[in-house]
C-alpha cells in the first residue's frame, strides 16, 4: 500500500510584467506616419514587424548620414531618439520573452530561483493570503515508510497523483495493491460557460468574485463538473465507508501525515536551504532517508518491526 500526501517548500517569487508593451503599437504607427512606409498589414504589432522598422530606420539614418551623439548639452535628432525608443522595447521583449519561457505552463517563477511557483501557504502570520515561491512536495508511504517522493511548480495537487504513481511504478521494484489519497487529487472536469449573461436579473448574485478586475457587464456565468468523480462517487462511498476503506484513511491521516510532522515538528525542517529543483529533490531526498532510517530504529525499539497498518482503535 502507498499512501500520497503533499508538503510545500517555500521560496521568493516575482510576476511578469508586460504593461509597457501596450505603447509599442502606437509608437511602430506613429513611425509609419512620420517616415512615410508601411510596415504592418492587420491590427496585430508582431516581432517581425519590430525588427523590420528597425531595420528601415537605420537604413535611413545610414542615408542620411546622421551621426548619433551623446552627452551633455548635445541635442539628438528625432531619427536618432526613435531609434533608441525601438532599441529600448527589443531589449523589454527579449527579457519577457525569457521570462516566459522561463514560466513555462506556470503563471509566475522566482527571480532567485526559475523553477519555483507562486503558492499559498498554509503559515501565514499576517493573515491577508500572501504568496510565496514555493515546491509542491509530494511523499509516498508505505509501511511508516517513505518509499517514494517527487518535486514540482504546481500550486495544487490535482495534476500529480497520475505522474507521481507512474514514475514510482516504473522505479519501484514492487507493485501497489491499494492506493489512498484525499480528495484534493482529484483532476477531471469539464468547463461549462454561459454564451450571453447580460440582462439576466439573477446576474449579480449568481456570479461570484467581487475582486475580478473584468467588470460584471462583460462576465458570463462558468460551472464546472467532475464528470468522472460523479460517475463513480457512489462506488467510491462504498469503498471508504466499508471496514477496510476506514481502516486505510485512519492510517493515511498517521502514517502521511506524520512523515510530513516528522520533518516540520521534529527536525525542525520548514524551509528548503538550496536552490533549482534538482537540488531541492536531492536535499528533500536526503531528509526523508534520515526519517526512514529514524522511523526503522523506533520501530526495532518498540518491537513493531514488519508491521504496515495500525489497528483502529475502538472508543
Amino acid at each position: 500500500m502507498i499512501i500520497l500526501h503533499t508538503f510545500v517548500w517555500k521560496k521568493a517569487v516575482t510576476k511578469n510584467q508586460e504593461k509597457p508593451l501596450l505603447k509599442l503599437a502606437d509608437f511602430v504607427e506613429e513611425c509609419e506616419r512620420l517616415y512615410g512606409f508601411r510596415i504592418v498589414h492587420g491590427s496585430v504589432v508582431k516581432l517581425k514587424h519590430v525588427k523590420r522598422l528597425r531595420k528601415k530606420l537605420y537604413a535611413l539614418n545610414q542615408n542620411e548620414n546622421i551621426v548619433f551623439v551623446h552627452g551633455t548639452g548635445k541635442r539628438k535628432t528625432p531619427l536618432q531618439k526613435d531609434i533608441e525608443t525601438l532599441e529600448g522595447y527589443l531589449s523589454r521583449l527579449k527579457k519577457y520573452s525569457q521570462r516566459i519561457h522561463a514560466c513555462g505552463e506556470r503563471n509566475s517563477y522566482s527571480k532567485t530561483d526559475p523553477d519555483a511557483t507562486f503558492m499559498r501557504m498554509k503559515e501565514d502570520a499576517i493573515r491577508n493570503g500572501q504568496l510565496k515561491p514555493a515546491y509542491n512536495l509530494q511523499h509516498g508511504i508505505d509501511s511508516e515508510y517513505i518509499t517514494w517522493l517527487s518535486i514540482g511548480p504546481q500550486p495544487t495537487d490535482a495534476t500529480t497523483l497520475i505522474p507521481f504513481l507512474k514514475d514510482a511504478q516504473e522505479r519501484l521494484k514492487f507493485k501497489c495493491k491499494n492506493i489512498t489519497a484525499d480528495a484534493g487529487y482529484v483532476s477531471e472536469k469539464t468547463l461549462y460557460k454561459g454564451e450571453d449573461c447580460s440582462g439576466c436579473p439573477y446576474k449579480s448574485g449568481c456570479i461570484k468574485g467581487n475582486h475580478c478586475k473584468t467588470p460584471l457587464e462583460e462576465r458570463t456565468k462558468t460551472l464546472q463538473v467532475a464528470k468522472t468523480f460523479l460517475k463513480h462517487r457512489e462506488k467510491d462511498l462504498e469503498r471508504i465507508l466499508s471496514e477496510e476503506g476506514i481502516l486505510l484513511r485512519t492510517n493515511r491521516s498517521i502514517q502521511v501525515e506524520g512523515s510530513f510532522g516528522d520533518l516540520k515538528q521534529d527536525m525542525q525542517f520548514r524551509r528548503c536551504l538550496s536552490k533549482g529543483a534538482s537540488n531541492v529533490l536531492a536535499e528533500s531526498t536526503l531528509l526523508a532517508m534520515a526519517r526512514n532510517i529514524n522511523k526503522l530504529h523506533n520501530k526495532i525499539q518498540k518491537g513493531r518491526t514488519g508491521t504496515h497498518l495500525f489497528p483502529l482503535k475502538s472508543a
